[in-house]
């Protein structure tokens, strides 16, 4: 069973607010969930943190600016019986200037330990200071497995669109007027990467690797395959009378 991903949802506010909120969603049974934020406070912004849709949304990593001004931060939940709802973005009592997010699940991931703990294989965050660039790269270590995802989200003080890396997926791209971000995915590719028009800017990018379930653990989370392996092997020895 290999690694899938999908949107569930993004979007983004050049509003200032202390809480974004986003549509709402439906996680799917046993399916990891990733939720992006990338955000502009004043000095030192705030760490955000994620609520609602019944899920318990723990902090992976989070990256901020050698300004203190600009941060991106990513959030797992993996549930057995998942809700559904809206889900809220809160920065306690520091109001942000801007944020953008975006929500992506993944099947066939590893379902081991507890809220997607044992999905996420490593985690490397990097902020890049403002220069005239066009495009930038986070190298992840070499994964424990082929089957393994990378994944990664980038947030750009700028207009222009972004292009995700060679051989990568969208998985959503949202631009305000003051701010750009996108998600990506690709399975065994530790050079997570963007590109876009020459400008200068300040990039602050995360990334992880996602590991992928193991044969046996997909045949214990598919209905009805336990039952006919355990009868497969039967075929042939069974003793024939007549």
């Amino acid at each position: 069973m290999a690694i899938t991903a999908v949107n569930l949802t993004s979007g983004g506010s050049d509003t200032g607010a202390t809480s974004y909120t986003t549509a709402s969603i439906s996680p799917g049974t046993n399916k990891l969930d990733i939720v992006s934020v990338t955000s502009n406070g004043p000095a030192t912004v705030a760490t955000p943190t994620v609520s609602g849709a019944s899920g318990t949304w723990t902090q992976i990593s989070t990256v901020v600016d050698s300004t203190n001004v600009r941060r991106t931060t990513l959030f797992r939940d993996l549930s057995a019986s998942p809700g559904s709802g809206i889900l809220t973005l809160s920065f306690g009592a520091q109001t942000q200037v801007k944020a953008n997010w975006s929500v992506d699940e993944f099947d066939g991931v590893d379902t081991s330990g507890t809220h997607g703990s044992g999905a996420i294989v490593q985690a490397v965050s990097t902020a890049f200071a403002s220069a005239a660039r066009t495009g930038v790269t986070v190298t992840l270590a070499a994964f424990g497995s082929s089957n393994n995802a990378a994944f990664g989200c980038v947030r750009n003080g700028l207009t222009g669109a972004i292009t995700v890396g060679s051989g990568f997926t969208s998985l959503s791209s949202v631009t305000t007027a003051t701010i750009a971000a996108t998600a990506e995915w690709e399975l065994n590719n530790t050079a997570v990467s963007w590109t876009w028009a020459t400008q200068t800017t300040v990039s602050v990018a995360a990334t992880i690797e996602i590991k992928a379930a193991t044969a046996a653990a997909a045949a214990l989370s598919t209905p009805g395959l336990v039952a006919i392996q355990a009868v497969a092997p039967m075929i042939g020895v069974v003793p024939l009378y007549g």
